[in-house]
């Protein structure tokens, strides 16, 4: 009887090292270069993929968005207002005249993360101030879940017909099946947005740098405040950073929009320091122009009103300024004292952070039936991986057909190249993603102690499928070293392109070069789909042909993972050594 062919001993190890270069070192310190090593060119990532944003933002401060393209909203358009700091435009049609507006969620989106990555979205309001219509302007999410967020009707026009104020609060906004995280952050992000402030219909000009010359002679920049919504910093340079603010103002517009003086409101900006303190303001603009008197010019020639009344004050200090310390100026006593009143409201709400969006579903969206089923697969793994005697053959059977069909169909929180940069670059979405940010903690932190690969042997639906077809192999196709050594390499090329793709801003989608998008068949494009196929075919004839030889997510658990003997570096070694220098050189650069 012929021996087995695990017990034939190829020369494959003696080959290996004679081409790998290898430095002897103790088993502690190459695992701990290891770990480091790898750390590092995560933060590359994320640092790199943050300066490349920076200049991006620096570069387009707008979101850019076509008439035409607001015209399939809004079919009376003509041209858009310039935007706003506060990132809203007015729709203007033939006749010069306001129809509508639009708001873009801007800095409210960038901290909601999706899937893998924010979103920033255009709303569209008409005449009455009731929404008509939504639009994805950009999005750093995946291309398979933020087409699917297009492609559903009912999502997009949940909002339809609902007032700013009734936007934050509405909760009849349903996720879309096979996007639901992308389709969470866009909900959440909205949200926020309209806690922040509104649209300003009649006085749409934003404010330019040069307006603020006189008091500012170095202005060149004006950025909005995430935190409140009336609150704007002035830089002396494009870039926005702390080191370049020189100074702030408040717009009483649209704030206090609602304050008439004698015939309407009136927009101005109050003037602070670099230590938010008056020193001084400017009337932009006014409804009281009009005639028989120029009111408004009356107040901007009384120099106790714009100079010496708030002088050396702060926001919290002239919002307790009382009726009774201001009479009115003579000759324009209506118009100084709404324009007074103006200035005290957008001082009192400057002091307000910008309303966060409901939090009674906070706890309910940790405990969702899907979180509950990552963490109870998780828990189950993990008695199959430290105890494997203790669980019968069937038991072991069946788990693998909840992996595929509930872990994979059902559930889909998976693990991928997708996901891991996603959540490098822009943040863990833990909020909507509980279940599968413990996954995924667990599925790097248990080998990196235990040498135990946790995830691919026990809880990957695809490395399940293809255990699966493994029970129905006879002859198994027996592969010679030196195809073996070829076919190896390319889990380390697929790294060293995607390492690529990231640093240099390509455009590739990662989904498409991993089978785990094919479990979301919505959504799964025909690339993903064809490598899924063609992997579970090819483990028919090669036991896990796709987690041996094809799989990146695998090999970088891989590599991370304790091995116990293993004192050597090796050739995964050098290329991640490679890849970390060539992002510091990237970096750098």
């Amino acid at each position: 009887m012929p021996k087995p062919e695990n017990n034939k001993r190829p020369t494959l190890p003696v080959i290996e090292q004679s081409q790998k270069p290898r430095i002897s070192l103790s088993n502690g310190v190459v695992h701990v270069f290891r770990i480091v090593v790898f750390c590092i060119i995560l933060l590359l990532v994320r640092l790199e993929h943050e300066k490349h944003t920076n200049e991006l933002q620096q570069r387009n401060s707008a979101p850019s968005i076509t008439p035409e393209e607001i015209g399939t909203i809004v079919p009376a358009v003509n041209r858009l207002s310039p935007w706003t700091e506060i990132g809203t435009a007015n729709i203007v049609d033939t006749n010069g005249e306001s129809i509508g507006s639009v708001v873009h969620t801007g800095q409210q989106s960038r901290s909601v993360i999706g899937y893998v990555g924010s979103t920033v979205m255009m709303v569209v309001f008409d005449s009455e101030q009731k929404v008509v219509g939504i639009k994805i302007l950009s999005s750093e999410d995946t291309h398979e879940h933020v087409k699917a967020i297009r492609d559903d009707n009912r999502f997009m026009q949940s909002w339809n017909g609902l007032q700013w104020n009734e936007v934050r609060d509405y909760e009849g906004v349903l996720a879309v099946s096979g996007a639901t995280l992308t389709s969470l952050a866009i909900t959440e992000s909205i949200r926020r947005r309209f806690g922040g402030s509104k649209p300003s219909l009649k006085f749409p000009n934003p404010v330019l740098p040069s307006e603020l010359r006189d008091y500012f002679p170095e202005a060149k920049r004006i950025s909005s405040s995430v935190e409140t919504p009336s609150f704007f910093e002035v830089h002396d340079a494009t870039e926005i950073s702390a080191q370049s603010r020189i100074g702030f103002f408040l717009r009483t517009s649209p704030v206090a929009d609602l304050i008439n003086g004698y015939q309407g409101p009136s927009d101005i900006l109050v003037l602070l320091g670099p230590k938010r303190r008056f020193i001084g303001l400017i009337i932009r603009s006014s409804f009281d122009n009009s005639q028989p008197e120029p009111f408004v010019e009356y107040v901007q020639q009384d120099e106790f009103f714009t100079k010496e009344l708030f002088a050396g004050m702060s926001p919290e200090e002239i919002s307790k300024i009382e009726d009774e310390q201001f009479e009115g100026i003579s000759g324009a006593t209506m118009t100084s004292q709404g324009i007074f009143r103006a200035i005290r409201l957008t001082a009192e709400k400057s002091l307000e952070p910008i309303a966060a969006p409901p939090t009674s579903g906070f706890m309910l969206r940790l405990l969702t039936l899907r979180n509950f089923g990552t963490v109870g697969v998780l828990l189950w793994a993990l008695l199959l991986a430290f105890y494997p005697h203790q669980a019968k053959k069937k038991i072991r059977i069946w788990f693998l057909w909840i992996l595929v069909v509930y872990f994979g169909f059902l559930n889909g929180d998976l693990i991928s190249q997708t996901l891991l940069v996603g959540w490098t670059q822009n943040g863990i979405p833990w909020q909507n993603a509980f279940g599968l940010m413990i996954l995924t903690a667990a599925a790097f932190i248990i080998p990196v102690f235990t040498g135990r690969n946790v995830y691919c042997h026990h809880i990957c639906p695809f490395g399940a499928g293809q255990q699966i077809i493994r029970r129905f192999i006879r002859r198994p196709v027996r592969i010679s070293p030196r195809v073996r050594r070829a076919i190896s390499s390319l889990p380390a090329i697929l790294i060293i392109v995607i390492f690529s793709a990231i640093m240099m801003h390509w455009s590739l989608n990662l989904a498409a070069i991993e089978p785990f998008d094919a479990f979301a068949l919505r959504i799964a494009g025909w690339s993903t789909i064809s490598i899924a196929v063609g992997g579970l075919i090819a483990s028919m004839y090669v036991p896990m042909a796709y987690c041996r030889f094809g799989c990146p997510t695998g090999a970088i658990l891989e590599n991370v993972r304790w091995k116990g003997r293993t004192s050597v570096i090796g050739r995964r070694d050098w290329v991640a050594m490679g890849l970390l220098g060539l992002g510091l050189i990237k970096y750098l650069s």
